[in-house]
């Protein structure tokens, strides 16, 4: 299939509220599914590991579909364990794509870069995506690069993005859910500059591996005053069970060494990115308080193969929120990587 011409896609946000049955598995069925099938699909896959760089372990599994020659490569966001993902990687298999979905450094089921095992921590943002690279090359296992597809959210998206551009010929399409191009934090736009150099200028401190606040027991979290969705029964089943019964791969905060990087990292992206001519759909979350929908809106506009979707009563976790949302968001993200230009 040949790549529209015509497709110089500029689109700062289509307001999408449909609902109905798309394939995704609907809310009402879902604890039953959860526990006679998809969490038994996603568990029987043991858990691999590879060797990131400076020696982290990151840890990786690999679904891989018979049926298929496509394969997705998932990346959680921050603080997440790959497991929260279960729902969505038997929604990818079940479509028919092969899928590899993998622990970044410092959480998860990967190895910490600080001796509290609660402290997400992270001494370079260009490690990312080295480690993806080394998790591309065992999971494929010397397997041409073909046909492969990108999912980040958040700050997995961010990840996503700059491993792109290390290897931007790897990767047929990728797709960015609620990307980390910019934090929402608590200071004017025209400080952060300031306050990532400030970050810079005290690295040399023993102070990179403190808790910027905290730490918090995710544990004691709740649902009625969650800022991540709306559905209730992902809530429960893919947030609080991982926590329950995952305890050590809880991460209870970030460090100052964890915000400078990914403030330095976001910041170096909005101006790499674009150089991208890849096809790449944002889905934005219109109800986010984590991270900056204006500057995901700017750079779609300025990338040359670029579509926005915005949900518009979403809030941060588009992939586990309700069914009108989230539906509509893997049928998207199918679409997407179905109708990219194949190799």
């Amino acid at each position: 299939m040949t790549w529209p011409q015509s497709f110089r896609a500029t689109v700062a946000a289509l307001t999408l509220c449909l609902s109905g049955p798309l394939g995704a598995v609907p809310e009402a069925q879902l604890e039953a599914l959860l526990q006679t099938k998809i969490l038994p699909f996603f568990s029987n896959q043991p858990i691999e590991f590879v060797d990131g760089n400076s020696g982290v372990q990151i840890a990786f599994r690999r679904f891989f579909n018979g049926k298929s020659n496509q394969t997705v490569f998932v990346v959680p966001g921050y603080s997440e364990v790959m497991d929260k993902y279960a729902e969505v990687v038997f929604d990818l298999f079940e479509a028919g794509f092969s899928v590899v979905i993998f622990d970044p450094r410092g959480q998860g089921h990967s190895d910490r870069l600080s001796s509290d095992p609660k402290l997400a921590h992270v001494d370079r943002f260009d490690n990312f995506s080295h480690d993806l690279q080394m998790v591309k090359s065992k999971a494929l296992a010397g397997q041409p690069l073909k046909n492969l597809y990108l999912l980040g959210h958040s700050m997995g998206g961010a990840q996503a993005l700059a491993h792109t551009l290390d290897f931007p010929k790897d990767f047929t399409a990728i797709v960015l859910v609620a990307p980390a191009l910019q934090l929402q934090l608590p200071v004017p736009t025209w400080a952060l500059s300031a306050v990532t150099r400030l970050l810079e200028l005290t690295s040399f401190l023993n102070i990179q591996k403190k808790y910027i606040r905290g730490p918090h027991d995710p544990g004691s979290f709740q649902f009625s005053t969650n800022r991540v969705t709306g559905s209730a029964i992902r809530y429960h089943w893919l947030q609080m069970r991982t926590t329950a019964e995952l305890p050590q791969t809880q991460v209870w905060g970030m460090s100052l060494g964890w915000l400078r990087e990914m403030l330095k990292g976001s910041q170096a992206l909005r101006g790499k990115a674009l150089s991208l001519k890849l096809p790449i759909l944002i889905l934005q979350a219109g109800e986010d308080s984590f991270v900056s929908n204006d500057a995901q809106d700017k750079l779609c506009t300025q990338l040359p193969n670029c579509r926005l979707l915005r949900f518009q009563t979403a809030k941060h976790e588009i992939l586990m929120e309700q069914d009108q949302h989230r539906e509509t968001a893997l049928t998207a993200i199918k679409d997407w990587f179905r109708t990219s230009p194949h190799l």
